[in-house]
C-alpha cells in the first residue's frame, strides 16, 4: 500500500487501496474507467485547444500580412519604408505558419498521444492488478501487459515491492 501512495501515476494510486480492500474485478474495472474518462477528457480538452491554435495561427499571420501590405501601399512614396513594411507583411505569414505547423500541431499530437496511452493504461492496470490481487505470479501481469508496457509492469512491481 506505501508503494501505491508513493507512486507518481494517479491511476495506480487511487486503485491501489480498492485492490487491498479486496473490491471485486469489475468495480474495480469500472472505477479504473471512470477515472480514465477523466483524465482523458482533461487531456482532450488540452489537445482541442492546441489544435484550435494551430487553426487560428495562420489567420492571424494573415492578418498582420494585410495590415503590413496595407502600411506598404500608404508609404509607396516613401521608399525607406518599403523595405520595412514588407518584411512585416511577410514575417507575419511566417511566424502564422511556424507557430502552426512547428508548435501547435505537433504539441496536439503528443497531447493525443498521451491521451491515447492513458486510456491503454486504464484498460490494463486494472487487470494487472486484479491478478496481483489474486496472488498470480509476475509473470502472469507481465504476460497481460507485454513488452511495450514494461513501464505498466515496473509499476506493478513497486505495488507488490
Amino acid at each position: 500500500m506505501a508503494a501505491a501512495e508513493a507512486s507518481r501515476h494517479d491511476l495506480l494510486r487511487s486503485l491501489a487501496p480498492l485492490v487491498v480492500k479486496q473490491y471485486s474485478a469489475e468495480d474495480l474495472e469500472e472505477t479504473a474507467g471512470a477515472a480514465a474518462y477523466a483524465q482523458v477528457s482533461a487531456i482532450k480538452r488540452h489537445e482541442d485547444v492546441l489544435t484550435a491554435l494551430a487553426r487560428v495561427a495562420p489567420a492571424t499571420g494573415l492578418v498582420g500580412t494585410t495590415l503590413g501590405l496595407i502600411a506598404l501601399l500608404k508609404d509607396l512614396r516613401n521608399f525607406e519604408q518599403l523595405g520595412p513594411s514588407m518584411a512585416l507583411a511577410l514575417l507575419c505569414t511566417l511566424y502564422g505558419l511556424v507557430l502552426a505547423n512547428g508548435l501547435y500541431q505537433p504539441l496536439a499530437r503528443l497531447v493525443h498521444v498521451r491521451a491515447v496511452a492513458g486510456q491503454e493504461e486504464a484498460r490494463l492496470l486494472p487487470r494487472a492488478l486484479i491478478l496481483l490481487g489474486e496472488d498470480k505470479p509476475l509473470a502472469d501481469v507481465r504476460a497481460l501487459l507485454g513488452g511495450e508496457n514494461e513501464r505498466l509492469v515496473q509499476r506493478a512491481d513497486l505495488a507488490v515491492g
